[in-house]
Protein backbone atom coordinates (compact mmCIF):
# COMPACT_ATOMS: atom_id res chain seq x y z
CA UNK A 1 0.00 0.00 0.00
CA UNK A 2 1.40 3.37 -0.96
CA UNK A 3 1.30 6.40 1.31
CA UNK A 4 -1.31 7.99 -0.96
CA UNK A 5 -3.53 4.88 -0.80
CA UNK A 6 -3.15 4.80 2.99
CA UNK A 7 -4.14 8.47 3.29
CA UNK A 8 -7.21 7.90 1.07
CA UNK A 9 -8.26 4.91 3.18
CA UNK A 10 -7.71 6.89 6.39
CA UNK A 11 -9.86 9.75 5.07
CA UNK A 12 -12.66 7.28 4.38
CA UNK A 13 -12.57 5.34 7.65
CA UNK A 14 -11.33 8.06 10.01
CA UNK A 15 -14.69 9.82 10.48
CA UNK A 16 -16.45 6.49 10.91
CA UNK A 17 -14.13 5.15 13.62
CA UNK A 18 -14.03 8.34 15.68
CA UNK A 19 -15.89 7.71 18.92
CA UNK A 20 -18.33 10.38 20.04
CA UNK A 21 -20.12 10.76 23.34
CA UNK A 22 -23.69 9.81 22.60
CA UNK A 23 -26.73 9.11 24.72
CA UNK A 24 -28.68 6.02 23.76
CA UNK A 25 -32.43 6.07 23.99
CA UNK A 26 -34.24 2.92 25.15
CA UNK A 27 -35.31 0.75 22.23
CA UNK A 28 -38.73 -0.76 21.74
CA UNK A 29 -39.48 -4.48 21.86
CA UNK A 30 -39.98 -4.49 18.08
CA UNK A 31 -36.59 -2.86 17.49
CA UNK A 32 -34.99 -5.37 19.87
CA UNK A 33 -36.62 -8.22 17.93
CA UNK A 34 -35.30 -6.84 14.62
CA UNK A 35 -31.79 -6.72 16.10
CA UNK A 36 -32.18 -10.31 17.30
CA UNK A 37 -33.37 -11.48 13.89
CA UNK A 38 -30.75 -9.55 11.90
CA UNK A 39 -27.94 -11.22 9.97
CA UNK A 40 -24.41 -9.83 10.19
CA UNK A 41 -22.14 -9.18 7.20
CA UNK A 42 -18.46 -9.18 8.19
CA UNK A 43 -16.05 -8.10 5.45
CA UNK A 44 -12.44 -7.08 4.91
CA UNK A 45 -11.31 -4.90 2.02
CA UNK A 46 -7.87 -4.03 0.72
CA UNK A 47 -6.29 -0.62 0.06
CA UNK A 48 -8.02 -0.52 -3.34
CA UNK A 49 -11.46 -0.87 -1.66
CA UNK A 50 -11.94 -4.39 -3.05
CA UNK A 51 -13.48 -6.99 -0.76
CA UNK A 52 -11.00 -9.75 -0.03
CA UNK A 53 -12.93 -11.70 2.64
CA UNK A 54 -16.63 -11.86 3.43
CA UNK A 55 -18.49 -13.78 6.16
CA UNK A 56 -22.30 -13.66 6.18
CA UNK A 57 -24.72 -15.34 8.53
CA UNK A 58 -23.98 -14.60 12.19
CA UNK A 59 -26.95 -13.50 14.30
CA UNK A 60 -27.26 -9.81 15.14
CA UNK A 61 -27.63 -10.18 18.90
CA UNK A 62 -24.01 -11.41 19.23
CA UNK A 63 -21.07 -9.06 19.80
CA UNK A 64 -19.01 -7.99 16.79
CA UNK A 65 -15.82 -9.21 18.47
CA UNK A 66 -17.37 -12.61 19.19
CA UNK A 67 -18.64 -12.89 15.63
CA UNK A 68 -15.17 -12.11 14.28
CA UNK A 69 -13.47 -14.53 16.69
CA UNK A 70 -15.80 -17.40 15.76
CA UNK A 71 -15.89 -16.70 12.00
CA UNK A 72 -13.71 -18.56 9.50
CA UNK A 73 -11.79 -15.31 9.00
CA UNK A 74 -11.12 -14.85 12.74
CA UNK A 75 -10.15 -18.48 13.25
CA UNK A 76 -7.75 -18.35 10.31
CA UNK A 77 -6.17 -15.20 11.77
CA UNK A 78 -5.76 -16.95 15.13
CA UNK A 79 -4.12 -19.95 13.42
CA UNK A 80 -1.92 -17.60 11.34
CA UNK A 81 -3.31 -19.02 8.10
CA UNK A 82 -4.30 -15.73 6.42
CA UNK A 83 -1.02 -15.27 4.49
CA UNK A 84 -0.55 -11.73 5.77
CA UNK A 85 2.53 -10.12 4.21
CA UNK A 86 5.50 -9.34 6.41
CA UNK A 87 5.73 -5.76 7.71
CA UNK A 88 6.67 -3.31 4.94
CA UNK A 89 7.99 0.24 4.71
CA UNK A 90 5.60 3.00 3.72
CA UNK A 91 8.53 5.23 2.76
CA UNK A 92 12.02 4.40 1.53
CA UNK A 93 13.69 5.39 4.80
CA UNK A 94 10.82 4.47 7.13
CA UNK A 95 10.65 1.57 9.52
CA UNK A 96 8.69 -1.55 8.51
CA UNK A 97 5.08 -1.39 9.70
CA UNK A 98 2.74 -4.36 10.11
CA UNK A 99 -0.47 -4.80 8.18
CA UNK A 100 -3.53 -4.09 10.32
CA UNK A 101 -7.31 -4.44 10.38
CA UNK A 102 -9.22 -1.29 11.32
CA UNK A 103 -12.44 -1.67 13.28
CA UNK A 104 -14.48 0.17 15.87
CA UNK A 105 -14.50 -0.27 19.66
CA UNK A 106 -16.67 -3.38 19.39
CA UNK A 107 -13.62 -5.33 18.21
CA UNK A 108 -11.01 -6.36 20.74
CA UNK A 109 -7.64 -4.67 20.19
CA UNK A 110 -5.02 -7.39 19.98
CA UNK A 111 -2.10 -8.64 17.95
CA UNK A 112 -1.93 -12.03 16.33
CA UNK A 113 1.06 -13.90 17.80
Amino acid sequence: MSTIQFEKLLCLVGPVITKENTVREPISAIARLLITLSIVLLAICDANYSFTFIDIGAHGQRSDGGIFRDSAIGQNFAKREMNIPDPARLTVDGMPLPYVLVGDEAFQLRSIP
